[in-house]
């Protein structure tokens, strides 16, 4: 699953400063003026995974690849909203507004053609409402089968948000509570604004993704001879998933072949010096195309 995280909000509020401490390097530039950014800066960064390393150990793997977000520094949205001081109410509802209004022009070019009909044209129109009256499509209660009929428009206030409230390093390391609390009552007063699948946080220069982002990962290698063990992998786990979408993500041969896979929760296999003591001690498991993916799987997949 490639999973993009873009970083959106006016100019001159941090976003740069924020993009370079989770990427770990300074690929944006960062200045205090406005508009310092002006084509979005885009970086792979590395998920920390403490599990990675021992399963690769355990796998004789000659490498250890961990999966990647893609995260994308966009341009201050809002021309002349610097001035040097920011309200944080102001400044989120801006760009709330912004990306609802975007996604209702976007909406409405569509229900325009003549290609859109049926089940699409119903969600659309239902979709269309909601944003004229200032409600985020996110917030309407869709049902899967509703969101896979408009999974193409890659609508941007179906997508899930996390408000950051950037402080200096000082109210971050000695009153991050008074900071949680002042942001609390920040959000309750937000438009625009799904409270119920949005969640807020307060972030500094000086903090890693993992505090941001609370990824699921499954692993693949272990379990391979380990003569022929090249790599193991952690993957970023799309939910709902199965072990049968797994082994199309790897290759459609192996999921065209697929037989059954051998599932092992990863804090359990580290527990042993290989996988075959694994095995022998029955915490490995058989499971068939059907089995939902759980976060901490390590998946060896047997086909034909």
């Amino acid at each position: 699953m490639k999973v993009k995280v873009a970083l959106v909000g006016l100019p001159n509020v941090g976003k740069s400063t924020l993009f370079n401490a989770i990427a770990q390097k300074s690929i944006a530039e960062a200045k205090n003026f406005p508009f310092c950014t002006i084509e979005p800066n885009v970086t792979p960064v590395p998920i920390p995974d403490a599990n990675l390393l021992p399963l690769a150990n355990v796998a004789e793997s000659k490498k250890a690849l961990p999966a990647n977000l893609f995260l994308v520094d966009v341009a201050g949205l809002v021309k002349g909203a610097s001035r040097g001081e920011v309200d944080p109410v102001a400044d989120a509802e801006v760009v709330n507004l912004e990306l609802l209004l975007a996604d209702l022009s976007h909406v409405q070019r569509r229900l325009e053609k003549s290609t859109c009909t049926g089940e699409e044209r119903e969600v659309l129109q239902k979709v269309e409402i909601a944003l004229e009256n200032g409600l985020p499509a996110k917030s309407i209660g869709l049902s899967s089968e509703e969101m896979r009929l408009i999974k193409s428009m890659g609508l941007l206030t179906l997508k899930p948000v996390i408000y950051a409230f950037n402080v200096d390093e000082v109210d971050f390391a000695l009153d991050r509570e008074g900071a949680m609390k002042l942001a609390e009552s920040y959000m309750k007063q937000l438009h625009y604004c799904d409270l119920a699948t949005s969640f807020f946080l307060v972030v500094s220069s000086k903090f890693e993704i993992k505090d941001v982002l609370d990824l699921a990962l499954v692993y693949t290698g272990p379990g391979v001879p380990p003569g022929r063990s090249q790599t193991t992998k952690s993957h970023i786990l799309a939910s709902p998933s199965s072990v049968f979408d797994l082994a199309g993500k790897l290759h459609g041969d192996i999921q065209k072949g697929f037989m059954h896979a051998e599932v092992v929760n990863a804090a359990g296999l580290i527990q042993y010096d290989t996988y075959a003591a694994a095995k022998e001690s029955g915490t490995v498991r058989i499971e068939g195309k059907e089995y939902m993916l759980q976060g901490g799987d390590v998946v060896l997949i047997k086909w034909k």
